[in-house]
C-alpha cells in the first residue's frame, strides 16, 4: 500500500520488499553477535529506537526518489527482523 501511494510501479514495489527483506537477512549475524557480547535487551531495545527512528525518517523524507524510498525500507528491514 505505501509503495503505491508514494508513486511506485509494480516493479519497484517488488523491489521495495526486496530491499526491506534483504535489509533484514543482513542484520542477522551482527544482531545475533551483539546480542552475545552485551546484554539482549538492551540490543533489543537500541534495535526498537532504531527502527522507530527509521520510520520517522520515511515520514520526514517522504517520496523524494525511488533509492531513497528503498534505502528507507531496506534500513527498516535491517532494524526491525532481527527484534
Amino acid at each position: 500500500i505505501y509503495g503505491t501511494e508514494v508513486g511506485l510501479s509494480t516493479d519497484q514495489i517488488a523491489w521495495f520488499l526486496a530491499s526491506f527483506v534483504l535489509g533484514g537477512a543482513l542484520a542477522q549475524y551482527p544482531v545475533g553477535w551483539l546480542a552475545d557480547k552485551y546484554d539482549r535487551r538492551w540490543v533489543l531495545i537500541w534495535l526498537s529506537i532504531a527502527a522507530i527512528l527509521s520510520c520517522f525518517a520515511t515520514i520526514a523524507i517522504g517520496a523524494s526518489s525511488t533509492s531513497v524510498i528503498m534505502l528507507n525500507a531496506g534500513l527498516f528491514g535491517l532494524t526491525a527482523f532481527p527484534i
